[in-house]
């Protein structure tokens, strides 16, 4: 399965996601949530995960790094302050929250099945093989860190 490896980019992967969930929600019934508590939480999730992208981003660029997905190899530095900190991955993690708000939005709880499958693809095809990379790049620097901050939170 090493073909599909930093292949397909991360943006397009969620779409297709946010597509699957979509299109659960046609022909599904929607969630037992109020709609007030529905939209509360989905405006949380959203704004939430979009700082989380924001600042990451953010921290790609003060720390004069790539932020590619497709060539993890090209980091010149390791960012590991501030929301790397937290997470290793702050990017996706910030997507899988939209995702997740947009599916409290639909309403609909078999629409969890689309951010479950996002996780998944997202961890063996993309998160791994840039850990391989960043390992090669910045060696016991990136195990250190990788020790000491966990992949999704």
């Amino acid at each position: 399965m090493r073909c599909l490896e930093l292949k397909v980019p991360p943006p397009y992967v969620w779409f297709a996601h946010l597509l699957l969930m979509l299109l659960l929600n046609v022909i599904i019934q929607p969630m037992p949530l109020t709609a007030l508590l529905r939209w509360l939480m989905a405006f949380v999730f959203a704004v939430a995960g979009g700082c989380i992208i924001f600042i990451a981003f953010r921290a790609f660029r003060v720390a004069a790094t790539t932020g590619s997905p497709k060539n993890p190899a090209a980091s010149s530095t390791l960012v590991n302050t501030g929301i790397f900190a937290i997470s290793r991955n702050p990017v996706y993690l910030g997507m899988l929250l939209v995702m997740l708000a947009i599916c409290l939005a639909l309403n609909n709880l078999f629409g969890l099945i689309a951010p479950l499958l996002f996780t998944l693809y997202i961890t063996r095809f993309q998160i791994i093989p840039e850990e391989r990379a960043l390992d090669k790049v910045f060696g016991d620097e990136f195990v250190v860190y990788r020790q000491k901050v966990r992949r999704w939170i």
